[in-house]
């Protein structure tokens, strides 16, 4: 057993804020961190109903694999069986102490093809690498949801991919940081900079400054289109009308004050840059959101972008919009009030620090209960990266990106402002056609080639799993490494009984088990 002073002081060498300390500190003083943490016995573990039996408990630790990264693997499983699944939020919380050289080896073997000189094809591929072979599987996860929350694509004019690949390792760096740094980095972005037409942005022409920008940054970015109550509900004046967050003529406030960005081409270093150019700027006064600010000339008219951020952030709106964005993405579509103001309290207190507001996420009782596990439908993204990890796949990330064009999931190409799917819409991934399309990949993922540049090596899993026994025992094996779950009770007995008639679980017939089950409603559950 460890005390509280022992765990704030650990947290806060990783640089936690201190109301995110005291808190951790008041979950986590009587889980065994040392060596001799080897048995589940004696461990404090996550959970929404209390203790559970050995298979509930498999449940839930496919339940945080599967929400804070893209599907078990067997080595992580093992993992948070020795130590639990709450010294393993721990450690995904704290991606930067997590070795990922095994990762780091299939990205050096990765070379761009000669076809694909700029990069169109590669930068993907390398992201999807990561998704299946890192250990830093929060990052990833979180990496993907900032690219989802600041949709911004390849396919636009004047974009070339090696933008998209800088913006994705901003995110990266700061995916678990604080949000204020955040929306000042994304503001600025190259990539940014083109895709919302904030690129040489003249304050000073003849045309007024280019809004597109200013208004997402309001409306998707920072604090919705109405103003919330902590708890996420709309307020609502005393007819009933849901009251605007923001007014246009904050839209064009904040346009002005973001004049004078440009992208440029730094020929020795070989990147596109962010540059600011102070006879763009619009220095003058401006009143954002109530608040009014003095403007700055010259080059201190580059830190307007941090003296609009912080209007922002003292929005008491940008909490509630925030967290509900990220439950919706990381626990379910229909949080309860009480829930998103937990969150939400968090972001608050901890001036959006977005590891502390993690935490109190995937710790809450309601991300653990019985209305949330299994509750989601898996995104495409997460449907096929899950079954290569769960599977021991071999891959170069290819067929990940071939997944991702045909189902309009694919990384770097957000179909819309609004990434891959609409929050809070995610039903809207069970249409037909892409279930379809899901269904086709399983079946050539599981009959590939053994050459092919995706695959499963059948021989190896039947052995190392014992998948050559008696159907019954076969089909359990399977859902149990796939889902962490026992398969509904007619779909179970099916291939129970498809497997029975074949007696052939070895080869063709084990593939054809093992696709009818990845394109189950079951293993479609998130």
């Amino acid at each position: 057993m460890i005390n509280q002073r022992t765990v704030i002081n650990r947290l806060k060498k990783r640089g936690w804020p201190f109301a995110a300390l005291l808190f951790a500190a008041t979950l986590i003083a009587a889980v065994p961190l040392g060596a001799e943490a080897q048995t589940r016995s004696n461990q404090t573990r996550l959970s929404g109903t209390g203790a559970r039996g050995a298979r509930d408990t498999r449940l839930q630790d496919g339940h945080l694999i599967r929400r804070i990264g893209f599907g078990p693997a067997a080595a992580e499983l093992d993992l948070i069986a020795r130590i639990g699944n709450y010294r393993y939020l721990v450690q995904q919380l704290n991606p930067d102490n997590l070795d990922d050289s095994a990762m780091q080896v299939h990205l050096d073997l990765l070379q761009p093809d000669s076809n694909d000189p700029m990069g169109y094809i590669f930068f993907p591929q390398r992201w999807y690498l990561r998704m299946v072979y890192s250990r830093r599987q929060l990052q990833e996860k979180m990496t993907l949801f900032w690219h989802e929350h600041f949709a911004t694509s390849v396919n636009k004019a004047g974009m070339v991919p090696i933008l998209l690949a800088v913006q994705e390792e901003g995110l990266r760096r700061n995916a678990l940081g604080n949000f204020r740094q955040m929306l000042i980095q994304i503001t600025i972005d190259p990539a940014m900079l083109i895709w919302l037409d904030n690129n040489e942005n003249n304050g000073r022409g003849e045309k007024p400054p280019n809004e597109n920008y200013a208004r997402e940054l309001l409306q998707l970015f920072a604090i919705g289109a109405d103003q919330l109550n902590l708890d996420g509900t709309v307020r609502r004046d005393a007819q009933g009308r849901a009251i605007p967050a923001y007014t246009e003529s904050d839209v064009k406030e904040i346009a002005r004050a973001l004049t004078g960005w440009f992208v440029y081409y730094d020929e020795r270093e070989k990147i596109f840059k962010s540059g600011f150019n102070p006879e763009w700027h619009d220095g003058g006064a401006k009143t954002i959101l109530g608040h009014s600010l003095a403007g700055r000339s010259g080059s201190d008219g580059a830190r307007e972008v941090e003296d609009v951020v912080d209007v922002l952030m003292a929005q008491p709106a940008m909490a509630p919009f925030m967290a509900k964005i990220m439950i919706w993405k990381f626990a379910t579509q229909t949080p309860p009030p009480q829930f998103v103001a937990r969150v939400a309290r968090t972001f608050a207190a901890t001036n959006g620090d977005i590891r502390s507001t993690m935490l109190t996420l995937l710790v809450d009782r309601e991300f653990w209960s019985d209305r949330v596990v299994r509750s989601q439908p898996k995104t495409p993204i997460e449907q096929f990266a899950g079954a290569l990890r769960a599977l021991e796949a071999t891959t170069q990330g290819r067929r990940l990106l071939e997944f991702g064009f045909v189902t309009r999931h694919l990384v770097h190409y957000p179909p819309t402002v609004f990434g891959f799917y609409p929050p809070g819409e995610k039903e809207k991934l069970l249409a037909a056609n892409t279930v379809l399309m899901s269904d086709n990949f399983a079946l050539s993922l599981v009959f590939a080639d053994p050459r092919a540049e995706t695959r499963i090596d059948l021989p190896l899993l039947v052995n190392k799993y014992g998948l050559d026994g008696k159907p019954e025992e076969v089909v359990d094996k399977l859902s149990d490494l796939l889902m962490q779950a026992p398969l509904e009770l007619r779909t179970r007995e099916r291939i129970v009984k498809f497997l029975a008639d074949i007696g052939n679980t070895r080869d063709d017939g084990l593939r054809i088990a093992l696709w009818l089950m990845l394109s189950s409603p079951d293993y479609q559950r998130n």
